[in-house]
């Protein structure tokens, strides 16, 4: 599904802010966002909105979605869809989540691809169905919900925040441009991106990263347990010009309650599950060695056309059954990392055994790309 670039007034003639994030990205869903469901969320707290831009990111980052120390058990279901694109195949389905700690819960996952029931609890997870992770897209669907500002205090003390006022449509959000870090030995690489609050109330409206096209934007936002959850997510992906945007997937919670202490035996894994996969980091020499098909990705036209040339470095995860179930960005120009990821998502490998038990992999890839006549890229 494809959305065009204009943007109708509402009821006068909208500005629509242009970022620019080494090119034009035009975000039109950012006047959609400033309609009716940004909107206040029924029943939330007047707060007083820090003036200190990490103050402000650490309060928003406690305050919305459904994680932190204070959170009591609660029951989640949303329902999920991907309509399709040159980035994912279609897909379809649920997420059911009973949670009462975070080694005392349980997973439903059901889509066109994928089911899979995980339980944690005090010994690891177990589960019925598949025993790989659920594949990363589905994954970053519940993180999303779950977690939407994925930054701890300790975080954030080194990472530079700027807070600028952004008006869209009728609206004026707080934005909150949070700059990038590398990766260090326990931690992963934070890459640059801009949460968007209510002007008066630290609720997170949309959420985007410069350069990358990715654009989350969050509506009809409720209060639970204090925190501000939205019920529905969409994710576009726009084009480096700014022309187009694809709809990469959405999401819509159906139920959210507090989870009752009568249903928390539900939560006790059944006879039949089995421990989860086990984990094995694979040097990318060795992981390379273990591939069957690795189709070579096309390189962006607008990419060849700045000269722009590089390696890209992923991180993947590669379930039992061989395919690539996560894959996220280390490092490389921005301009190749989706045309990396595109065709690194449709690698295979032999299935890797430990002890002979199948095992999930983790490993990097590191995918060259080179202008020179005659070559397209190397692997």
């Amino acid at each position: 599904m494809r959305k065009t670039t204009f943007v109708k007034p509402l009821s006068c003639c909208i500005d629509l802010i242009c970022l620019v994030a080494f090119g034009l990205v035009c975000l039109p869903a950012f006047a959609q966002a400033s309609g009716s469901a940004a909107a206040p969320a029924k029943d939330a707290p007047t707060a007083t909105m820090p003036t200190d831009p990490k103050a402000l990111m650490l309060l928003a980052a406690r305050t919305n979605g459904l994680t932190g120390p204070d959170v009591q058990p609660w029951h989640l279901k949303f329902t999920f869809d991907v309509p399709g694109s040159d980035f994912a195949a279609s897909d379809h389905g649920t997420i059911e989540e009973w949670w009462s700690s975070d080694t005392r819960y349980k997973i439903a996952i059901a889509s066109t691809h994928f089911e899979q029931t995980e339980y944690g609890t005090d010994s690891g997870i177990r589960r019925s169905g598949v025993r790989s992770s659920a594949p990363s897209l589905i994954a970053s669907i519940k993180d999303d919900v779950l977690l939407p500002i994925p930054l701890s205090s300790k975080q954030l003390d080194n990472l530079k925040i700027e807070l600028h006022a952004q008006k869209m449509g009728d609206a004026t959000f707080s934005c909150l441009a949070v700059g990038g870090s590398a990766p260090t030995a326990d931690a992963d690489a934070i890459k640059p991106s801009t949460y968007c609050l209510d002007a008066t109330q630290p609720v997170l409206r949309i959420r985007y990263s410069p350069g990358s096209g990715n654009t989350q934007i969050y509506s009809h936002i409720v209060r639970f347990q204090g925190r501000f959850v939205a019920r529905q997510i969409e994710h576009d992906f726009f084009d480096f010009q700014g022309k187009n945007s694809v709809t990469l997937w959405k999401m819509q919670i159906d139920l959210l309650e507090t989870l009752k202490p009568a249903d928390e035996k539900d939560l006790d894994p059944p006879a039949g599950t089995l421990p989860a996969a086990k984990t094995v980091t694979v040097s990318e020499k060795d992981a390379r060695a273990l591939l069957l098909d690795h189709p070579k990705p096309v390189y962006p036209p607008i990419a060849k056309a700045a000269h722009v040339s590089g390696s890209v470095v992923l991180r993947a995860t590669v379930g039992t059954d061989g395919r690539v179930r996560s894959l996220s960005v280390i490092s490389g120009p921005a301009m190749l990392q989706q045309a990396s990821l595109n065709a690194v998502k449709q690698w295979t490998f032999k299935q890797y055994m430990v002890d002979g038990d199948p095992a999930e992999m983790e490993t990097t890839i590191t995918v060259p790309f080179s202008f020179l006549p005659g070559f397209d890229s190397v692997l």
